[in-house]
């Protein structure tokens, strides 16, 4: 499946630094951890000044309903409903790290959520010769 949304125009969203976009606990975390990005303000800079190299579209995916989902504003009672929300998730590169993305726009807040933003856990391909 192609991607969902339009990454670019998420991109230009992050560089207002408007408040429609969500990050959670969990996610503010593991971009601190694995990233050394301690805010919010850090992330949506981050993803607006290009910090995402190498972006390739991993997938597209109906959003899995989880405590850090539910922690982002997203209730229960949305997945009874016909729209599903819909996540697309990017394998990228800053530098040498090898980077996991995933976002997805809730149409009932109005806001964009970024669900991760951590190291990818997955063989990184540049190291797969090796």
């Amino acid at each position: 499946m192609s991607p969902k949304y339009d990454l670019n125009k998420f991109i230009k969203i992050c560089k207002t630094g408007e408040e429609t976009v969500v990050i959670g606990k969990k996610t503010l975390k593991d971009a601190k951890t694995d990233f050394n990005l301690y805010s919010r303000t850090d992330i949506l800079d981050f993803i607006a000044n290009d910090g995402l190299e190498k972006l390739r579209h991993i997938n597209t995916k109906p959003l899995e309903l989880n405590s850090s989902v539910i922690e982002s504003g997203v209730q229960d009672t949305n997945f009874d409903k016909e729209e599903l929300y819909f996540v697309d998730a990017y394998s990228f590169y800053s530098g040498n790290d090898f980077g996991y993305f995933a976002y997805y726009f809730n149409s009932e807040s109005n806001r964009w959520v970024i669900k991760s933003f951590k190291i990818n856990r997955e063989p990184d391909p540049k190291k797969l010769g090796d």
